[in-house]
């Protein structure tokens, strides 16, 4: 989804050879991948603030953009879960959507 940090992740483990690129896209969302402490982190703030988690839960499951409390879109967006255009959030990247669609799920 082109989240520069996790970008650079992934081409840091692939140009070492610690992981192919199919490896990469198959574990990127468990728990043996190398996202893995980068979405846990997200993962126990979200586990604090339940409606947080909620309007998350709305973006990922939802097919057009989302209007959501300004104060959770800046919350989401500040944490990098979320893009917002015209005031309406949609999921940052996949990874997330995948991630947090199995969690909350």
């Amino acid at each position: 989804g082109g989240h520069p940090a996790l970008v650079h992740l992934a081409l840091y483990h692939l140009s070492r050879g610690e992981i192919s690129l199919s490896q990469l896209l198959d574990t990127a969302a468990t728990a043996t991948g190398i996202y893995h402490h980068h979405l846990q982190r997200h993962w126990a703030t979200l586990e604090e603030q339940p409606e947080l988690a909620q309007a998350l839960d709305r973006v990922l499951n939802s097919t057009e953009p989302v209007a959501l409390n300004p104060i959770f879109t800046h919350k989401l967006s500040s944490m990098g879960l979320i893009k917002v255009s015209g005031g309406r959030a949609i999921a940052a990247c996949e990874l997330y959507r995948q991630f947090f669609s199995k969690k909350g799920g």
